[in-house]
């Protein structure tokens, strides 16, 4: 074992936070490419009409199953062989579920293929963000993290920008390499040092049933999990389902769902590093989201009233709601925070993939509610019931911030 690597850096730019960056950008994109590809894709793959919202949902769904599941797996492996090893395998297999669905002749096929990506895109962003966390010093760490998410949530902008520019087949083509290519750049981290001293302490490691038996740590790590609703309520419906919200509102020309991704990922981009410097500023994660939260919360409720827009004022309000769900880099930070190295990775790598799959319930809500409400009330009795249930969650929440990484649970 490299001793050097048990002492945390407070260098802001190094190798681990640059390599996992990239890693996470492009399974932002990978992640990202169906909900601005969806539309286009299915009509070339011969569906139409109201098939285009219920399949594309099933499929949203479906790539949200995977990251449930992936983010457990990926994050048991992490804790049991390693940081390093754990990456490797998941950016192996969301790149080539990614290539196949250039190739992709039915929607079943294609279903299926976003699963296998949803199950490999879980590892990415949680045991790079445990790696981060290790790495850096206390003072430091929130600010690598921010680097992190800022490079990372570029993907979602890059896959808006390529949707309006390639064919949907050629935009797989290009995050399927892209992750195939970034497997060279992994050579350059070094194992958690913090990782490798648990490991031959002989402590358990990677136990996921312990977060199930334990009623003091499940709730800390479902708490961990339900604070992500709002940012994944504004991904979700006024993003992903822009063409169908826009045309609920009123707005004369169709909303592009590539557009809203890639202006909600900007204004998301800035979010994050306002977020991450704010809870830097305060001393504090939890003060931090409690902000943004209500930011959040104001912007969305002005969002849904709105009727008549015009495009440019959709598609601002898209970048708006970007900026005040960017808590999502104190959301990954808490997570990896809250629990000892022995089950840091098992948690930082299930805990965003779980926030994201809360869109499930979420999607299935929304479809319950429409037949009899319409999309626009039903996506407003959606959106209290994430903001609500995110509000209880951090008030169980404890702070992190001054909290040495050196311990086990």
């Amino acid at each position: 074992m490299n001793t050097s690597s048990l002492k945390p850096t407070d260098k802001i730019i190094n190798a681990t936070v640059l390599v996992t960056a990239l890693g996470y950008l492009v399974d932002v994109y990978d992640m990202i490419i169906f909900y601005v590809l969806r539309r286009t894709s299915l009509m070339d793959l011969g569906v139409s009409g109201e098939a285009l919202t219920d399949i594309g949902i099933k499929m949203i769904n479906m790539q949200m199953i995977g990251l449930i599941l992936g983010g457990i797996f990926f994050g048991i492996l992490g804790d049991k062989i390693g940081r390093k090893k754990c990456l490797l395998g998941s950016i192996l297999v969301y790149s080539l579920a990614t290539l196949a669905c250039a190739f992709v002749q039915s929607v079943d096929h294609y279903t299926w293929l976003r699963f296998i990506a949803g199950f490999g895109l879980a590892g990415e962003v949680g045991i790079g963000v445990a790696l981060i966390t290790e790495a850096m010093g206390q003072k430091r760490r929130g600010v690598g993290v921010t680097l992190f998410a800022f490079i990372g949530i570029g993907g979602a902008v890059i896959a808006g920008i390529a949707a309006e520019l390639m064919n949907w087949r050629t935009c797989y083509l290009v995050g399927g390499m892209a992750g195939l290519l970034l497997l060279l750049t992994r050579v350059l981290l070094m194992e958690s040092g913090l990782f490798e001293t648990t490991k031959s302490s002989g402590v358990e490691r990677g136990n996921f049933l312990r977060l199930i038996k334990e009623p003091k740590l499940g709730l800390r790590y479902l708490c961990c999990i339900l604070i992500g609703m709002p940012i994944m309520f504004a991904i979700g419906i006024p993003w992903a389902l822009g063409p169908e919200i826009g045309k609920a509102m009123g707005v004369v020309l169709p909303v592009e769902a590539s557009m809203t991704m890639a202006i909600g990922y900007s204004g998301m981009m800035i979010g994050d590093v306002a977020a991450g410097l704010l809870s830097q500023k305060l001393g504090s994660r939890r003060r931090a989201v409690f902000i943004f939260i209500v930011l959040a919360s104001i912007s969305i409720g002005a969002f849904l009233m709105q009727r008549e827009l015009s495009l440019f004022e959709y598609y601002a309000f898209c970048g708006w709601l970007g900026f005040t769900i960017g808590y999502w880099v104190n959301l990954i930070t808490i997570a990896a925070e809250q629990f000892g190295t022995n089950l840091r990775a098992t948690v930082a790598a299930s805990v965003p993939n779980l926030a994201r799959a809360t869109l499930v319930p979420m999607n299935l809500l929304l479809g319950w509610l429409k037949p009899d409400h319409g999309i626009l009330q039903s996506a407003s009795i959606v959106a209290i019931v994430a903001v609500v249930v995110a509000l209880l969650a951090l008030s169980q929440i404890r702070e992190t911030f001054h909290e040495d990484m050196n311990y086990h649970t």
